[in-house]
């Protein structure tokens, strides 16, 4: 019988709360709210203050979550019900309530600010916190830190900009993200500079990726077009990183630029099996067209355009076995891909004498070839990995299955 009381309790608040006549008495849910411990019954409390529509009830919450008249038990609820209901009178105080030291706090509070009006970041209530927040970034605290360049970039006032820069040098990792993104949210052309600058000498796959998404930023675009210093740091990524995701990035925001340095580097990388689709795209906005043939068959791939590489077989598989006989791994995997795509056995298997007499030349490439889909292909690449005593089990290309087909 006691096991059963909770349970007999929480259906009769459910029925009370149910039982309430059009308009219910929010000051009992509310005093029901801050006593009740059971989950579901707060729910639904929640749901039933977010439908009343009665101006006292957003004092009354108001009044829950000030630090002079705080009440713990029922913060994260009061703040939720405030954004649903939507009234702008509660903006100023939620906004307060994000200075609030307390990661959780000031997140649902943001949560709620953004059900109500998305241009809370403009008022002059925000733009009063700045100057404190400028100077929060100076702390040794590391987390009254990372709230300071979060509600920077939130706020995106052009006066935290250069204190943002400077704040560069910061060494914590999650810090150093928080910055890329408030420079990239706040936008200029400073901003702009000081990220390509990281960029130039960065080696971090995850820093490359936060810089690269804040620099494509909607407020940084306008001065990506002039920025001829970013360019050199976006080749070097699309060249050497092993980051598919990264070099994806990049030549996300080369499509942003106009640099015949890009456009050459785009046309050497069309033979970058895992980023080439992107690249044609971005070479048929230069208005770009083939040269040659060899040009016009990687294009092709790139594309997925089996019909334009069967029209010519002889000379689309001339250009393949070239790739195949090349010293350039890109090219190798990108003519196997092309060859099993297209269904040419006899390819297949000049690529195994090719392995038996020439040999491959990396590690990265026999693992492709281990994890391809086809058995033949496998069997030949774990026989000349083994003959070097290596013995091959992980993937370290990727299988068929995860590329696009034609």
């Amino acid at each position: 019988m006691k096991k059963l009381f909770p349970l007999i309790s929480s259906v009769v608040l459910l029925l009370g709360i149910a039982g309430c006549n059009s308009k219910p008495d929010f000051n009992k849910l509310v005093v029901r709210m801050k006593y009740s411990h059971d989950a579901i019954i707060r729910i639904r409390i929640v749901e039933e203050l977010s439908a009343i529509k009665d101006p006292n009830l957003v004092d009354t919450l108001m009044a829950l979550i000030r630090p002079e008249t705080l009440d713990g038990n029922v913060y994260s609820d009061a703040i939720e019900v405030l954004g649903n209901l939507g009234d702008k009178r509660a903006v100023d105080e939620l906004i307060s309530r994000i200075m609030d030291h307390d990661l959780y706090r000031h997140s649902i509070a943001i949560n709620a600010l953004e059900k109500i009006d998305t241009a809370w970041r403009y008022t002059e209530k925000a733009k009063s916190y700045v100057p404190v927040l400028i100077k929060q970034l100076e702390s040794d605290d590391v987390l009254k830190k990372s709230d300071a360049v979060q509600i920077l970039g939130m706020i995106a006032d052009k006066r935290a900009e250069e204190p943002l820069i400077r704040a560069l040098s910061e060494k914590v990792p999650y810090i150093r993200t928080d910055l890329f993104n408030a420079l990239g949210q706040i936008g200029g052309e400073n901003g702009l500079k000081a990220l390509v600058s990281v960029l130039k000498d960065n080696y971090n796959d995850t820093e490359e990726e936060a810089i690269l998404s804040s620099i494509e930023s909607k407020r940084m675009q306008p001065y990506l077009k002039g920025n001829k210093d970013i360019v050199d740091p976006l080749i070097k990524i699309l060249n050497h990183s092993y980051n598919t995701s990264l070099r994806i990035r990049s030549i996300s925001v080369m499509r942003h630029l106009r640099d015949d340095r890009i456009f050459k580097c785009m046309k050497e990388n069309l033979t970058d099996l895992y980023v080439s689709r992107r690249i044609a795209e971005s070479l048929s906005e230069y208005h770009w067209r083939p040269e040659n043939r060899a040009d016009s068959v990687h294009y092709f791939i790139a594309r997925r355009d089996k019909n334009s590489l069967m029209a010519d077989w002889k000379k689309t598989r001339e250009v393949l076995m070239s790739d195949l006989r090349s010293r350039d791994a890109k090219a190798s995997v990108n003519a196997i891909y092309a060859f099993q795509g297209l269904a040419d056995g006899e390819a297949i298997e000049d690529l195994v004498n090719i392995m038996n007499h020439q040999g491959l030349w990396s590690m990265s490439l026999a693992g492709f070839l281990i994890n391809y889909g086809n058995q033949t292909l496998s069997d030949a690449a774990k026989n000349w990995a083994e003959g070097y005593g290596y013995k091959i089990e992980s993937i370290n290309g990727v299988s068929r299955g995860s590329l696009e087909s034609f």
